[in-house]
């Protein structure tokens, strides 16, 4: 029988179900520079606003906040980041309500 394998070399990558931080609005920090640390895209608990909703955990100022949104265009910007992405810093702009990382 083979060397049983480690639980760390099966590949199973899961995210815990919370995200650590102070509660944040993506509206305080519009046109300010942030450093995004994770996201996650999730079903809605509001389907009838929108089917995903965002969790995204972001610094500013060295506090760590999490805050949770709708924005449609940020979660198509997010889902474009390459497979291991490392933290970035953007700023967030609202054009004609469109929610952008720019």
């Amino acid at each position: 029988m083979a060397e049983p394998k480690k639980f760390s070399e099966l590949g199973i990558k899961l995210k815990p179900t919370k995200m650590p931080g102070q509660r944040g609005h993506l509206r305080h920090v519009l046109e300010k520079e942030i450093l995004v640390c994770d996201f996650r895209i999730k079903p809605s608990k509001f389907p009838q606003k929108s089917e995903q909703c965002l969790w995204i955990q972001y610094k500013i100022d060295d506090k760590l906040f999490v805050a949770f949104s709708i924005a449609q265009f940020l979660m198509i910007q997010l889902k474009e980041l390459p497979e291991g992405w490392e933290p970035f810093i953007t700023t967030i702009t609202n054009k004609n309500e469109i929610y952008e990382f720019v």
